[in-house]
């Protein structure tokens, strides 16, 4: 079962990696596989973008589309 939901939200993100310019990713430490994610797939650090504020507890991510 957490594997088919683990392999559900792989999808997703995939998904949604592609289909986004635009991530604001949490920070912590577990949340890593998802930013090593968006990086396989192009995405860059970047600064907080559109009303975002620079906050600890979030990473910002852009992909060029």
């Amino acid at each position: 079962m957490a594997d088919d939901v683990r392999r559900m939200a792989t999808g997703l993100l995939r998904a949604l990696a592609f289909a986004s310019g635009n991530e604001n990713l949490q920070a912590s430490e577990f949340f890593l596989p998802d930013r090593k994610l968006y990086e396989k797939f192009g995405f860059d650090y970047c600064q907080p973008f559109a009303d975002y504020r620079p906050d600890p507890y979030s990473v910002f991510m852009t992909r060029v589309l």
